[in-house]
């Protein structure tokens, strides 16, 4: 399984689905590199399975233990491990743990217990990249679980890639539809130079980021009535959506739940709000709001 995290509450999530759905006992390594994001993970786990208080970073201590519902929760963090052997000393006791997590498992060798989930994480742009791996049968049934809480996870404006995975597929969209014969004629008197940028706010914040049209650029009135008064274009939304979906192909979202929710996003705004008010630009109320979509569709 591969995930955006976006921001903080977006690692956050993911430790509380991670916590909602794990096995008993359960075995977590924590990879990749310095500032990843894997003690982040860990915090929001533990804090997600009842703990209070401070949780210590085991950079020093190598093992911080935590009373769980269960037994205990054991946080390792082994970058200062100079040697394998020195784990011997630290009374890890499998039978007391009911859950390990472990930053650095690499280095611990053979003195760990086999791991049931491998979590990687990656600095990506502003956030973060997380790929699960199930390694054990439980650790397989586990991901089976979180995949079907995938929605809680993350908002499809994440899982799209964010505000970059949004802009190239807003390029790729303008690409495709200026060279369309169709829908190509919109474009043919000019377009505003911050055409891609200004679409992929909107995008952006439709579909679960941050609020960036509306604080920059305006509201769903200013959109819709740009789109309005130039009468019925049935083709011309048919071949707009054509070149959609191509463009999905061209930014690399080829299947999925991921490609059906978008398609099934821009399909929806090019028939409905976009298509409403064909007679004329002042019959769009004011005031109207950008509607947020989901994995579940239209939100509200």
């Amino acid at each position: 399984m591969k995930l955006q995290l976006a921001d903080a509450e977006a690692t956050e999530r993911l430790g509380r689905a991670l916590a909602g759905t794990r096995p008993v006992p359960a075995v977590v390594y924590l990879q990749g590199d310095l500032g990843a994001g894997k003690s982040t993970l860990a915090r929001a786990l533990l804090r997600a399975l009842g703990v209070r208080g401070a949780i210590r970073s085991p950079t020093y201590t190598l093992v911080e233990r935590y009373p769980i519902e269960g037994g205990e929760a054991w946080h390792l963090d082994l970058y200062r491990l100079a040697d394998a052997g020195e784990l011997d000393f630290l009374g890890l006791d499998e039978g007391i743990a009911t859950l390990w997590l472990v930053e650095w498992p690499e280095k611990g060798g053979h003195g760990l217990p086999a791991p049931d989930l491998r979590v990687v994480l990656a600095v990506q742009g502003q956030g973060r990249g997380a790929e699960l791996d199930g390694v054990s049968a439980a650790g397989r049934d586990w991901l089976s679980r979180l995949e079907r809480r995938r929605h809680e996870l993350q908002s499809v404006y994440e899982a799209a890639g964010g505000a970059e995975g949004l802009h190239r597929l807003a390029e790729a969209w303008h690409r495709r539809v200026v060279d369309d014969e169709i829908v190509g004629h919109a474009f043919s008197h000019g377009f505003h130079p911050q055409h891609t940028e200004r679409l992929a706010a909107y995008w952006i914040e439709a579909l679960g980021g941050p609020a960036v049209y509306s604080e920059n650029h305006g509201d769903e009135t200013s959109v819709v009535r740009m789109h309005s008064g130039n009468g019925v274009h049935e083709e011309m939304d048919r071949r707009a959506i054509a070149c959609f979906d191509r463009a999905l192909d061209d930014v690399g979202i080829a299947s999925g739940p991921l490609r059906q929710v978008l398609h099934d996003y821009f399909a929806w705004a090019t028939t409905t709000t976009m298509a409403r008010y064909p007679g004329s630009a002042a019959d769009v109320p004011c005031g109207l709001a950008i509607p947020r979509w989901s994995w579940g569709g239209l939100q509200g």
